[in-house]
């Protein structure tokens, strides 16, 4: 199994989505909050592709096992495949190596299960990857078929290349 790219932790932990530099993925909350309406989550059912278009490549969806004690991947866009190195269609997060990048996965999905609201963070630093980083922002968001728990995350990454500046 090929391992995806060590991300180094951000210089700070969970932010709102507010505070996202991404503009896709500021677009992406936007369009969440819009299906949300008064409720603190849409269903999964009322994600429409289209909304989300600027982010289809880098998209992801997880179901939520036993409250979040557990992930289980859905979907995944080329851009996600591409940075885990596989397809996880079908696999739970806890299956996956202990390494600070699935450590990092799971605590953010941990966050947002239990405060039912959109998390965010990043941008982060990948470890070194030839001349170039990628730095990698993260949003996810919180979707409920029952009205009263978290059953899915959608969520979106932001991938760009930075040039080591020295």
């Amino acid at each position: 199994m090929s391992q995806p790219n060590l991300v180094r932790p951000p210089a700070e932990s969970a932010k709102p989505p507010q505070r996202l530099t991404s503009g896709p993925l500021a677009g992406s909350y936007q369009a969440w909050r819009a299906l949300c309406g008064e409720r603190f989550a849409p269903s999964r059912r009322e994600v429409d592709p289209a909304r989300f278009k600027p982010v289809l490549g880098s998209i992801f969806v997880m179901d939520v096992v036993d409250d979040g004690a557990d992930f289980r991947f859905v979907l995944g866009g080329e851009r996600v495949v591409e940075m885990m190195g596989q397809r996880l269609r079908g696999k739970l997060l806890s299956a996956q190596p202990r390494t600070p990048f699935f450590e990092g996965m799971s605590n953010l999905f941990c966050g947002c299960v239990r405060a039912k609201e959109p998390i965010a963070v990043g941008p982060m630093r990948t470890v070194r990857e030839g001349p170039d980083y990628l730095e990698i922002e993260v949003l996810v968001m919180p979707l409920s078929d029952t009205g009263t728990s978290v059953t899915s995350l959608l969520g979106a990454i932001h991938i760009s290349r930075v040039r080591d500046p020295v």
